[in-house]
């Protein structure tokens, strides 16, 4: 799966990377499980 960010996301998620890990790492985790529900429905 491919994941796109509009530009002030994308600066909003690596500034959550340094300043806010807690967010930084729930949003990792939310995507990777849109990626294993979306293999699921492809599979």
């Amino acid at each position: 799966m491919k994941v796109s960010f509009e530009r002030a996301a994308f600066d909003d998620f690596n500034e959550w990377a340094s300043s806010n890990k807690k967010v930084h790492a729930k949003i990792i985790a939310l995507i990777k499980d849109l990626d294993v529900l979306t293999a699921c429905f492809v599979a």
